[in-house]
């Protein structure tokens, strides 16, 4: 009896779906995982969002989380990776047991996930980014980027990026100063960036590429007194960084998406691929959230890997500046 009741039990359970955070759960992110997790349950399903406290050796933290929490009733995985490298074997091992694996925002390569889905290409970002510091900085003087972490395979794709928009010298005049990671703590981001700017002080332009970094760099800017000398250039929600937008001094652009349509879509998106609606095979066609997509093919994280299939739902990000900037 006791076996039968058991057993029952699990096949009575609704199919998990697992979404794996990357470094860091920013107010950014909030409206993505709120999301996800209500379109699941509106489906049928059973969401699970995994996150953790500490900014160290994150991708062992995703390791054991998925250790911990991924049971038979697993069937999607959704992973914003915070390292390709350490989570590839555990993420094929879960692909042969025939659990869908989708990474999202953090790329991992095609040979340890079905599907790869983004918000804007990191060419069109990067391109976009480096055009408004110019712009900025009157295509002249020097500019920092500012990253989160060294380890995600996104925001060093991006960084990338800017790199390869800045060495085509498109601004001539514009001059690459230093990179500064800010390890998902923007107050300790602050006082580096402070650092920075007191040892390099004729910095016209920093460009951010995570939410808590755009933040680190306004309050530093603002501590400093350098309201009208650095501009900042940087990802982020404009909800959270409301107070800096109405700043009539602060020279501030912010690029973002609307990350809360992000989690519904990549909710359904895995429904599709659990219900073999979709495989994730390049020329498909997805409908998501009353929108079609057509999925494509990527050119692999690394050299040397096989070409996978990718979506990005976004084609460019929403503009919004500053008080000192729109007058």
């Amino acid at each position: 009896l006791i076996v039968f009741v058991c057993c029952w039990f699990i096949r009575d359970r609704k199919e998990e779906y697992l979404f794996v955070m990357g470094d860091v759960r920013s107010f950014e992110d909030f409206p993505m995982y709120q999301n996800f997790e209500s379109e699941v349950e509106r489906l049928g399903g059973e969401p699970k969002v995994l996150e953790f406290e500490g900014k160290e050796n994150s991708a062992i933290n995703q390791i054991k989380m998925l250790d911990q929490e991924v049971t038979d009733n697993t069937v999607c995985i959704v992973v914003n990776a915070s390292s390709n490298d350490s989570l590839s074997e555990l993420l094929q091992q879960y692909q042969e047991e025939g659990i869908e694996v989708i990474s999202c925002i953090s790329e991992v390569s095609a040979e340890s996930r079905m599907l790869h889905v983004g918000t804007v290409r990191q060419e069109v970002s990067g391109s976009l980014l480096m055009e408004a510091a110019a712009r900025l900085s009157d295509e002249e003087g020097k500019f920092a980027i500012l990253s989160g972490t060294p380890h995600s395979e996104f925001t060093t794709s991006l960084m990338m990026e800017i790199r390869y928009s800045y060495e085509k010298r498109e601004y001539p005049q514009m001059i690459f100063s230093d990179v500064i990671f800010g390890y998902e703590d923007a107050y300790a981001a602050e006082e580096q960036i402070r650092e920075y700017l007191t040892e390099v002080p004729d910095t016209k332009v920093l460009i951010c590429l995570a939410e808590w970094m755009t933040e680190a760099a306004c309050m530093a800017v603002e501590e400093l007194g350098l309201k009208s000398q650095v501009a900042v250039v940087g990802i982020g929600s404009p909800d959270y960084l409301e107070e800096y937008l109405k700043d009539d001094e602060l020279k501030l652009e912010l690029f973002y998406c609307d990350m809360s349509s992000m989690g519904t879509k990549v909710a359904q998106l895995a429904f599709q691929m659990v219900q073999g609606t979709i495989s994730g095979e390049v020329g498909e066609v997805v409908a998501l959230d009353g929108e079609t997509y057509e999925i494509a093919e990527d050119d692999g994280v690394t050299e040397g890997d096989q070409a996978g299939s990718e979506l990005y739902l976004y084609e460019t990000y929403e503009r919004f500046q500053s008080v000192a900037l729109a007058q």
